[in-house]
C-alpha cells in the first residue's frame, strides 16, 4: 500500500448536515502536488490542506464547492452550523501546535434573495471571509488541556453562540468564564464568571486552601475543613441560562456536580461529589474536547440528567443519572454497562434530550434510552396521526438502530448529527478492513433519510441502499454513501483487527488488540507493540492507519490497554495511579510482548515498541529498564523526566496539572528527587543497547523538546566516551512550526516513511523504497546529526 493512501490528510472527512437540511458541509483535502495514483491534481493549490467544502441540498441539489483557502494548515478542528443554517462556526489554533483557540464564523449568504450558493455554476469568484469573533489576541475559547468542548447554541438566539472563553492560556486555561458572542458583530458579554478570573476570587481562593492544608496538618486530619473548589466545565440549560457546573478542589482534587433549580434561582446546590480516589477520567478526558461530563435538564424544569461516577457504590463504570432538581435526590438510572463507560450520547435535535448513549467494550455498541415519558407519549401520538417520523418514540429508535446495525455488519456505527425536524442522519461506519457497503474501503460517511418510518411493525424496516443522493423522497428509510475518507483503500488487503485478552503477571485480566498481515502478505514473526500515551486513554477496535502500514509491510501490531487505561470504570483506572505508572503499567507492556511470544505471534528477538508522549515514555522506559526484550523502539515527543527531576516550568499548564501529576506519579516520585531519576529514562540512556528513533515537535507545548535532545546528547557521549556501537542506527527527527504531535501532511508523511524504513531495517524486513519527493518537498524536519 503506497505510504501517502494511509497517512495523507483523507479525501473527505467530518460530514454534517445543516439542521434545517439546506446544507452538508464536509472537510476536503486541496492538493498542489501529486494523488496517490500518481496523477496531477491541482485543487485549490493546498499541498494537503483540509479545507471546509459545502453542498446545497434545499431547495434542490447543488454541486460541491470549496469555502475556505487555507494553504498550509487544516482549516479546523471542530466546525457546526448555526440553526438557522446561515453560518458556520469553526474552531481553530491561532498557531499550529499551541493549543489556544479562536472561533471563526464563515457565512453562506448575505440574504435569502442572493444566495452565492444558490445556483449550480461551480464557481468562487467571491468566496465568504471568515471572521474572528474573538477579537482578544491573548484569549482562548472553547477547548483546554482536557475536559468537554464548551460550544452551545441558544434555542431562542440563532445569532449567538456560548463559549467558554480565558485570557490564561496555559496556567488558567482550565479554569473558564462563559461569553454570549453575537456571531454578526462578534460582540463578547461575560455571562458567568470564574472565581479565578478575578483578583479578589483568586486571593480568596489561594488563603482558603492554605487554611484547610494547614488545618488539616495541624490536628492531624481530625480537624478540617472543606478545601474550595473552582469551576472547570459549566453547562447550559435549552434557553443559553447556565445552570450546571463542575468545580475541582486544587489540594486534593476532589470534584462536584451542583446545579441552579431555576434561573431565577441564584443558589447552587450540590448533588453530587467524587472524591480523587473515585475520579474516572472518561469524564474528564483525555484532550481538549474529549471529556464526558454531562449536566442536562429537562424541558419541563423537574429533573436534571448528570453522567458522572462514584454515584453509587455498586456501580464502578460511569453511569447517566437523573436527579430531582430541587431535592437533589436520585430518583433513576438511565445508562449503564457494568463492563465499559459511556463513551458517547446521541441527543434529541429539538430538546437536547439524551436520547442514545454508547458504550465500547471490546467493540463499540448503542443503546436507547428513552423512557416513556409525557413527552414521548405525544411523539406516538403525532406518528400516528402522519405516519411520517419526525421524532423518535424508544420503541422505533431501537428498530432503527439493529436496522442500522444490519446495514452496517462486522462494523462500528455513529450517529454524526441528525436535522432538526428528525428526518435525515449523517451515519459514519468504519470497520477494520474493508467493507461492501463502503465500496470496499474500511470506512464511509453516508446520509439516511429516514422517509415514511413507521412504528407499526414487530420487526425492524428495511433500509434501502441507493447509489446517489435524491431529489424525490423514496417510500421507505434510505442509506447513501457520500463519501469514503479513503476510497483508494479498496483495492488493497487490510489486516484483520480482533480484541485478544491477556492476563498480566498478578491477574488482571488486560483487554489488548492484535492485527496481522492480511492472508497476501507472509507473516514474518515481527511484532510491533503500539502503546497509547495519557495514560488515561485507551485503544479501540476500528481502521487504524498506523496497523495498515506496518501489517502491510509483513509486522503484526498488538495494541495495549494497560491497567490505568479509560473506559473500563474506575477500578481499573485507578491501578494506574499513584505511581503504577512505573511498576504495573510497565509489567503489563512486558507481560504482553511475553504472551506474544509464547503464544507464537511473534519471535523473540523481533519485537519492537512504538509510543508517543506518555507511550514514548513507555518505550524509552523499556529501552532503558528491560533493554534486552526489544530490539528497537520509536519514541514521539516522548516524556523522558517525571516528578520531582522535572525542571520548573517545563511543563506549560494549570496547578490542577500540577496536582494530577502528584496523584500519578505518586508522593514519593514528585516529591524525591533521588525517586524521580531512578525511573526518569533521561538519566538511564546508558543502558540503551538496541536503537531507538525519537521525532519531536519544535514547538511542544507539553513536553519540552530540549529533553529528547538530552537522550540523543547522552547516547552521543556514551558512544564516543566507550566506543559503545549502541548509537549505529538510532535516528532523531525534529520539526518546525510543529507542537506535540505533528499534523502537517509533508511532515506526517516524511515522519512515517522514516519510521517504516527504520522499522523495517531493525526488524530484518525488505525496505520499501523512499517515498515520492513531491509527497514531502517543503517539509519542516531536521534529521539531526548522530555524529
Amino acid at each position: 500500500i503506497p505510504l501517502p493512501l494511509l497517512f495523507a490528510k483523507p479525501q473527505r472527512d467530518q460530514l454534517r448536515i445543516s439542521p434545517r437540511g439546506t446544507y452538508l458541509a464536509w472537510r476536503e483535502r486541496t492538493t498542489s502536488t501529486k494523488n496517490p495514483e500518481g496523477s496531477s491534481e491541482g485543487s485549490g493549490g493546498g499541498g494537503g490542506v483540509l479545507n471546509l467544502w459545502i453542498q446545497r441540498r434545499l431547495p434542490k441539489l447543488g454541486h460541491p464547492r470549496q469555502i475556505t483557502f487555507e494553504k498550509d494548515r487544516d482549516i479546523c478542528v471542530h466546525f457546526r452550523f448555526t440553526s438557522d443554517d446561515k453560518t458556520i462556526l469553526y474552531l481553530r489554533e491561532t498557531k499550529n501546535g499551541s493549543e489556544t483557540y479562536h472561533l471563526y464564523a464563515i457565512d453562506m449568504s448575505g440574504d435569502d434573495d442572493n444566495d452565492d450558493y444558490n445556483d449550480d455554476n461551480n464557481k468562487n469568484e467571491n468566496p465568504p471571509k471568515p471572521r474572528d469573533l474573538i477579537t482578544d489576541p491573548k484569549m482562548t475559547c472553547a477547548m483546554g488541556f482536557v475536559g468537554p468542548l464548551h460550544l452551545w447554541s441558544v434555542r431562542n438566539k440563532p445569532r449567538h453562540i456560548l463559549t467558554s472563553t480565558s485570557r490564561g492560556a496555559g496556567k488558567l486555561s482550565l479554569f473558564w468564564d462563559v461569553s454570549l458572542i453575537n456571531i454578526d458583530t462578534a460582540e463578547r458579554e461575560t455571562i458567568m464568571r470564574n472565581d479565578l478570573s478575578t483578583w479578589y476570587g483568586l486571593i480568596r481562593f489561594i488563603v482558603l486552601s492554605f487554611l484547610s492544608i494547614i488545618l488539616k496538618w495541624i490536628t492531624g486530619g481530625r480537624w478540617k475543613i472543606n478545601p474550595p473548589q473552582a469551576t472547570v466545565m459549566w453547562f447550559p440549560d435549552l434557553e443559553g441560562n447556565i445552570r450546571g457546573r463542575v468545580r475541582v478542589a486544587i489540594t486534593d482534587l476532589s470534584s462536584s456536580f451542583s446545579v441552579l433549580s431555576s434561573p431565577t434561582n441564584g443558589k447552587w446546590k450540590t448533588i453530587h461529589c467524587i472524591p480523587w480516589e473515585e475520579m474516572n477520567f472518561t469524564l474528564v478526558g483525555s484532550l481538549g474536547g474529549t471529556g464526558l461530563a454531562r449536566v442536562d435538564f429537562t424541558p419541563d424544569g423537574k429533573y436534571v440528567d448528570v453522567h458522572a461516577c462514584h454515584i453509587s457504590v455498586e456501580k464502578d463504570t460511569t453511569s447517566y443519572e437523573r436527579f430531582d432538581i430541587i431535592t437533589g435526590e436520585r430518583l433513576k438510572t438511565l445508562a449503564h454497562n457494568t463492563t465499559s463507560d459511556i463513551t458517547g450520547f446521541v441527543c434529541n435535535p429539538q430538546t437536547s434530550a439524551v436520547e442514545i448513549v454508547m458504550y465500547d467494550y471490546e467493540k463499540p455498541t448503542m443503546e436507547c434510552i428513552i423512557t416513556e415519558d409525557e413527552d414521548n407519549h405525544k411523539h406516538e401520538k403525532d406518528d400516528k396521526k402522519s405516519g411520517d417520523v419526525k421524532s423518535s418514540s424508544s420503541s422505533l429508535l431501537r428498530l432503527e438502530l439493529k436496522s442500522l446495525s444490519d446495514a452496517f455488519p462486522n462494523m462500528s456505527v455513529y450517529i454524526i448529527n441528525r436535522t432538526l425536524n428528525d428526518d435525515i442522519w449523517v451515519i459514519y461506519g468504519e470497520g477494520d478492513v474493508g467493507q461492501v457497503v463502503c465500496g470496499g474501503s474500511p470506512c464511509g460517511y453516508f446520509i439516511y433519510e429516514r422517509h415514511n418510518v413507521k412504528n407499526t411493525s414487530a420487526n425492524p424496516m428495511p433500509i434501502t441502499v441507493v447509489q446517489k443522493q435524491q431529489e424525490q423522497q423514496q417510500q421507505g428509510p434510505s442509506l447513501f454513501m457520500f463519501c469514503s475518507p479513503r476510497p483508494e483503500l479498496a483495492k488493497y488487503q487490510l489486516g484483520p483487527m480482533a480484541p485478544v485478552h491477556i492476563t498480566a503477571r498478578d491477574g488482571e485480566d488486560i483487554l489488548c488488540y492484535l492485527s496481522t498481515p492480511p492472508p497476501s502478505t507472509p507473516n514474518t514473526g515481527a511484532l510491533v507493540l503500539i502503546i497509547h500515551g495519557g495514560p488515561q486513554t485507551r485503544d479501540y477496535w476500528c481502521y487504524e492507519p498506523l496497523c495498515q502500514l506496518l501489517c502491510n509491510r509483513g509486522m503484526s501490531v498488538l495494541r495495549v490497554n494497560y491497567r490505568g487505561s479509560t473506559g473500563f470504570g474506575t477500578k481499573f483506572l485507578r491501578k494506574g495511579l499513584n505511581g503504577t505508572v512505573f511498576t504495573g503499567v510497565q509489567d503489563d507492556i512486558e507481560d504482553a510482548a511475553l504472551h506474544a511470544i509464547s503464544n507464537g505471534w511473534a519471535k523473540r528477538d523481533r519485537i519492537a515498541i512504538f509510543g508517543g508522549s506518555f507511550g514514548g515514555y513507555c518505550a524509552l522506559h523499556a529501552m532503558t529498564f528491560k533493554p534486552n526484550l526489544y530490539c528497537c523502539a520509536v519514541a514521539i515527543c516522548p516524556v523522558t523526566v517525571v516528578g520531582a527531576a522535572e525542571s520548573a516550568g517545563s511543563f506549560y499548564g494549570s496547578p490542577l496539572v500540577k496536582q494530577y501529576k502528584r496523584k500519578l506519579w505518586g508522593d514519593e516520585v514528585f516529591s524525591n528527587e533521588a525517586a524521580a531519576r531512578a525511573v526518569s529514562p533521561i538519566f538511564h540512556v546508558s543502558n540503551i543497547a538496541r536503537p531507538v528513533m525519537l521525532v519531536h515537535g519544535e514547538d511542544d507545548p507539553r513536553v519540552p523538546m530540549s529533553h529528547s535532545d538530552r537522550v540523543i546528547d547522552d547516547l552521543k557521549r556514551r558512544s564516543k566516551d566507550k566506543g559503545n556501537h549502541c548509537l549505529s542506527g538510532c535516528e532523531y527527527i525534529t520539526f518546525a512550526d510543529e507542537g506535540h504531535g505533528v499534523r502537517k501532511e509533508k511532515n506526517i508523511l516524511y515522519m512515517y516513511d522514516k519510521v517504516e524504513q527504520f522499522l523495517c531495517r531493525q526488524l530484518d524486513l525488505p525496505v520499501v523504497a523512499n517515498l515520492e519527493e513531491c509527497w514531502t518537498h517543503g517539509n519542516s524536519a531536521t534529521i539531526r546529526d548522530m555524529d
